[in-house]
C-alpha cells in the first residue's frame, strides 16, 4: 500500500529529473555561446576553460565598431518580418477558403500542399532562384521574402487548416443571414477566432526566415544585403575563426526567438495544440 502511495512521487522525480538532463544538454551550448560572448580576450580560449569570468563587452564593441552587424540585422529582420506578414495573410485566406468552401478540387490542393512541404529545399532551389533572376528580384527585400515564403507558405498552410476546422460553420452561416459578406465573415468572425494559429503560424515562419541560409546565401549575395546567417557563415575561414565575434553574432541571433517565445508563449501553444487536437 505504501509503494502505491508513493510510486507516483517517484515517477515525478524521475520525470523531473529527465527534463533536467534534457534541459542541460539541449541549454549548455547556448549557454556557453553567451558566455562566450561576454568574456574578455585572454579568457575567451582559456585553457582549461573557466565556465564563469569577469564579463566584459569587448567583443560586442568590436561587432557593433568594425563590421556591418546593425545592416545584417536589419536585413534579417525586414525578411522575416515579411515573410511572417505574408504567410500570416496568405495562410489565413487559403484556411479560410479550403475548410469553408466545396469546390472541385479542393482535396487535391489540400493533399498537394502537404506534398509540397515534404520536397526537400535543395530541389527547387536552382528553379527558384532562376526564376527570381529572371524576374529581377535577386538581393532585394521582396525577392528574399518571396522564396522565404515559398519555403515556410506550405506547412504553414497545413498547420492553418486543422486549426480553421476548428471554428463551427454555424458562426458563418448565422453570420450570413444577418446580411454579412464573405469577407466581413473572414475579417470581422473567424480570423479574430483564429488568432492564435495564426499568430503561431507568424511565428513558425518568423523563425525560419530568420535562421534560413540556403535560399538567402544565393539570392542577397551584395554585401549590403547580407542577413545574419550568410555573415555568420562567412565570418569563419580556412586561415581564421574570430571565435569572440562569431559567439556574440550566435547569441544575438538566438535572443529575438528567446524573446519572442517568452511574450507569447502562451498564444502559440494554444495555437499549435488547437490545431493538433481539432484537425
Amino acid at each position: 500500500m505504501t509503494a502505491k502511495l508513493h510510486s507516483p512521487l517517484a515517477l515525478r522525480i524521475l520525470l523531473w529529473l529527465w527534463c533536467a538532463i534534457l534541459l542541460l544538454v539541449a541549454g549548455f551550448p547556448l549557454l556557453w555561446m553567451a558566455l562566450s560572448a561576454l568574456r574578455a580576450p585572454g579568457d575567451l580560449l582559456a585553457v582549461p576553460p573557466r565556465l564563469f569570468t569577469t564579463p566584459s563587452l569587448f567583443w560586442l564593441r568590436e561587432v557593433f565598431e568594425k563590421t556591418e552587424a546593425w545592416r545584417w540585422f536589419t536585413n534579417s529582420a525586414i525578411v522575416a518580418l515579411g515573410t511572417a506578414a505574408v504567410n500570416m495573410f496568405l495562410g489565413s485566406l487559403a484556411a479560410y477558403g479550403l475548410t469553408r468552401f466545396r469546390f472541385w478540387g479542393r482535396d487535391a490542393i489540400t493533399v498537394g500542399v502537404l506534398f509540397v512541404y515534404i520536397i526537400p529545399p535543395i530541389m527547387i532551389f536552382l528553379p527558384l532562384y532562376v526564376a527570381l533572376d529572371n524576374l529581377g528580384l535577386t538581393n532585394s527585400y521582396p525577392g528574399a521574402i518571396l522564396a522565404h515564403t515559398i519555403l515556410t507558405l506550405p506547412f504553414c498552410l497545413w498547420l492553418m487548416q486543422s486549426f480553421f476546422r476548428g471554428i463551427p460553420g454555424e458562426l458563418d452561416e448565422a453570420a450570413v443571414v444577418d446580411g454579412a459578406s464573405l469577407w466581413q465573415v473572414y475579417r470581422l468572425i473567424i480570423l479574430p477566432l483564429a488568432a492564435p494559429g495564426v499568430l503561431s503560424v507568424g511565428i513558425l515562419a518568423f523563425i525560419i526566415s530568420w535562421s534560413e541560409y540556403l535560399f538567402s546565401s544565393a539570392i542577397m549575395t551584395r554585401g549590403e544585403m547580407k542577413t545574419i546567417p550568410i555573415a555568420l557563415g562567412e565570418m569563419a575561414t580556412s586561415a581564421h575563426a574570430p571565435w569572440g565575434e562569431i559567439m556574440v553574432l550566435g547569441a544575438l541571433t538566438a535572443l529575438p526567438v528567446l524573446l519572442l517565445f517568452t511574450l507569447i508563449q502562451r498564444w502559440f501553444v494554444q495555437g499549435i495544440t488547437a490545431g493538433a487536437v481539432k484537425g
